[in-house]
């Protein structure tokens, strides 16, 4: 969901953590070699496991506030597939999507996100694609999940909407989901 995967986002932006837990600080290392220049013309190639992104994630949410973002839980799968699991506080989620005034009754304080959808990359470039979502076990049209994910990931850091077309930062050209793991290549 990223609502869900604009916190990962954030990370391969730039935004790092305090490294308390021992996932997060690997992240946070990675994250200090992708900001530096490459070493050589060589494709390089980081990994980390879905408990080390989740840990980093944890840790992300703690140390800054997140825009009625309380908790997330990733789990990547093969193929891009990804599925992320959110506590969000909607009545902090300003959602401007035609239509949704109408949820507005139903989609009130404290609601669990559950998306499921695919991260697309290509040269340079990503997407998530969401495929299906619910709220507290209530699917609801991905279009209404894609306007709160588009809206949470525009208002903070790195302010990007992942359900469009953007940039991947510091000269990654894929990253790559496996079964409990990510692969980002530059």
């Amino acid at each position: 969901m990223s609502t869900i995967f604009y916190i990962l986002l954030a990370a391969l932006m730039g935004t790092s953590v305090p490294a308390e837990p021992k996932g997060a600080a690997k992240v946070n290392q990675v994250l200090v070699t992708l900001k530096a220049p490459k070493a050589s013309k060589n494709a390089e190639k980081f990994l980390l496991s879905e408990s080390e992104i989740n840990e980093f994630i944890q840790v992300a949410i703690k140390s800054k506030q997140r825009l009625g973002i309380k908790s997330i839980q990733l789990d990547l799968n093969e193929k891009g597939q990804l599925r992320a699991i959110a506590t969000i506080n909607m009545d902090e989620v300003k959602v401007d999507v035609t239509g949704t005034w109408l949820f507005k009754k139903v989609l009130s304080g404290t609601q669990v996100l559950k998306a499921e959808g695919k991260l697309v990359t290509a040269r340079g470039k990503g997407h998530y694609e969401l495929d299906k979502a619910e709220f507290n076990g209530v699917w609801v049209p991905a279009w209404l999940a894609g306007a709160v994910v588009g809206f949470v990931g525009k208002k903070q850091p790195p302010h990007i909407d992942v359900t469009e077309e953007f940039a991947l930062p510091y000269g990654i050209t894929d990253v790559v989901l496996h079964s409990d793991r990510l692969e980002i290549v530059r």
